[in-house]
């Protein structure tokens, strides 16, 4: 068997993913689908679909776009612990450990 040594550094490698992550993210902005950009550039297209979200959380957000606003909190008291436990729907009446413990699921 004959085994081929890769010869480039770690340093070239990544390098090379960056500059092909940020020419995926500029043909998408050029209106290619993701198809395309596998197909320009030899790449699997999960892989691009993974370099758009990588990009996407780095970028910030979007023009145009509205912040999703917090859900409203409400303070409420464990039934099982009495311990003070904040949620985000008025019908959560315990705490997460007693949720999952077996003598929370017997209320």
């Amino acid at each position: 068997m004959i085994r081929l040594h890769r010869t480039s550094s770690k340093t070239a490698q990544t390098e090379a993913r960056k500059a092909r992550m940020a020419s995926a993210v500029a043909m998408r902005r050029d209106g290619l689908t993701q198809q395309q950009i596998s197909v320009e550039l030899g790449v699997n297209v999960c892989t691009i679909q993974r370099y758009l979200k990588d990009h996407k959380g780095k970028s910030g957000p979007q023009p145009g776009a509205e912040p999703k606003p917090k859900p409203r909190m409400f303070r409420r008291h464990c039934l099982c612990c009495n311990t003070k436990i904040a949620v985000e729907s008025p019908y959560l009446r315990m705490c997460g450990p007693c949720r999952g413990n077996a003598r929370g699921a017997m209320l």
